[in-house]
């Protein structure tokens, strides 16, 4: 069975932290400031990491109202979005297309991104070269166990295949996935006790707080991953910039 894997970048080493030194991004700490999982439209909003109710903790946007007075605030008079003074540089407006995604020099021209809950997290993914900038990125779209673990070893410096004694019953060589999850295994990410990988089966939280734990030394491979729904990639982009992308 083929993978579908369009939104996937091809192999490329990152190193972890330039990215959010790039784009300056921050724990929400604004006094007056509101953490949304949108961008609020007539505000000034920059790229942040907070928590919503019903949301959970992620990756939105930490917004401000706009000066009114002569007090040296941004003012969105005019019906003209305005530029936040932060380094994210993201437009205030609710109906931003895609673009030169938080400053940085790659146009991103996915077209299913617009307003989305998800985007700035994304586009991170993309500025760095995990996920490839392409037409159409599927936000929404169950990410599988496999399709995850190729996006967790672009995020950890994978370059070329690595050899493993370990063999998966249902992840045979000819599986396009199959060097990520060997690169999961050498690196100790992955469970080697199993028979088997599920590669298509959808991704859970409990599993994906299970690898990054793995990975951050706050757990192992062998920990048991809590119950829960399936994962999309929109979500799955926004916990692996949680985990590896900011200060």
């Amino acid at each position: 069975m083929n993978f579908n894997t369009s939104g996937f970048s091809t192999p490329r080493a990152l190193a972890l932290g330039t990215v959010a030194a790039t784009l300056g991004l921050s724990i929400v700490s604004g006094v007056f400031s509101t953490f949304y999982t949108t961008i609020q439209s007539g505000q000034n909003c920059s790229g942040a990491f907070g928590y919503s109710s019903g949301y959970g903790y992620g990756y939105g946007y930490n917004c401000t109202p706009p000066s009114n007075g002569n007090g040296g605030g941004n003012s969105n008079g005019g019906g003209t979005p305005s530029r936040n003074a932060s380094s994210t540089g993201i437009l205030a407006s609710s109906g931003m297309p895609p673009g030169k995604a938080l400053g940085l020099n790659k146009d991103i021209i996915a077209k299913d991104l617009v307003n989305h809950p998800f985007r700035l997290a994304i586009e991170t993914l993309i500025q760095a070269g995990v996920m490839n900038n392409t037409t159409t990125i599927a936000p929404n779209r169950s990410i599988s166990r496999g399709e995850f673990i190729k996006l967790l070893s672009f995020a950890n410096g994978y370059t070329t295949p690595v050899k493993v004694t370990k063999k998966f019953g249902d992840l045979p060589t000819t599986n396009t996935l199959a060097v990520y999850v060997n690169y999961g295994v050498s690196m100790g990410w992955v469970n080697t006790n199993n028979a088997n990988f599920r590669p298509n089966d959808t991704i859970s939280q409990g599993e994906i707080e299970k690898l990054i734990s793995a990975i951050k030394k706050t757990g192992n491979a062998d920990t048991v991953a809590r119950k829960s729904s399936g994962v999309s990639r929109g979500k799955a982009a926004s916990d692996i910039v949680a985990a590896f992308y900011a200060n």
